[in-house]
């Protein structure tokens, strides 16, 4: 693995997404040419010659490994209704991914909670999804959601993901973001409890969100 540093591209919150994934530790006196910022290939030899276990569960956001926090009950249970919804509503018209990578860019491979991808044979075995093939795109959160809202969601954006649903547990609704830029997604709208909520791509398909949000 190469030892040269890799500095952070302009415009990309590394400091706030290293802000809010590592909680009380102050990172404000690191040059962000410090950061070492792994490519998705050095990434994958870490698991690949045991330097991280299978046990340990990570993603790669903006060259820096993350240790992905245990699944609560309630998130799971959450992705899991998303999940049966969108498999029993769609009929096989889309894939339906669930925490599994997404290679957005050579230094950004995160795991969604869900993926709505477009069809493929193969189910991606032979190459995996790119930005291109994501219909819609789910995070669920419980206490995430600024570093999903901030972080990810700018990834996203930037990545060209045509839209992007984030489900906040905490305060019981659902943010829907659309209409991609380098700037972040132009649309925002909230629902709450009581609506129902459709995707651009399959917008006679209406998920109650009185059920997924429990």
């Amino acid at each position: 693995m190469s030892s040269m540093s890799q500095g952070c591209l302009p415009g990309e919150p590394v400091s706030e997404l290293m802000n809010l994934s590592m909680g009380c530790l102050s990172l404000q006196s690191i040059a962000p040419e410090q950061i070492y910022r792994f490519t998705i290939a050095e990434y994958e030899r870490l698991y690949e010659t045991g330097i991280l276990g299978p046990e340990v569960y990570t993603e790669l956001i903006h060259g820096i490994v993350l240790n992905l926090i245990s699944t609560s009950p309630p998130h799971a249970a959450c992705i899991n209704r998303l999940a049966r919804d969108w498999v029993l509503s769609l009929q096989k018209r889309a894939i339906v991914s669930v925490k599994n990578p997404l290679n957005l860019s050579d230094d950004s491979q995160p795991q969604p909670d869900l993926v709505l991808l477009e069809r493929a044979d193969d189910f991606y075995a032979s190459d995996g999804p790119k930005p291109t093939n994501v219909l819609l795109l789910m995070e669920v959160a419980d206490f995430t959601a600024k570093s999903d809202r901030e972080v990810k969601g700018l990834l996203y954006a930037r990545s060209g993901i045509g839209e992007f649903w984030l489900v906040d547990l905490e305060h019981k609704k659902l943010e829907v973001y659309r209409d991609p830029s380098s700037e972040g997604y132009q649309t925002k709208f909230t629902l709450t409890a009581a609506d129902k909520a459709t995707c651009l791509v399959f917008p006679e398909e209406a998920i109650a969100l009185n059920e997924i949000l429990g």
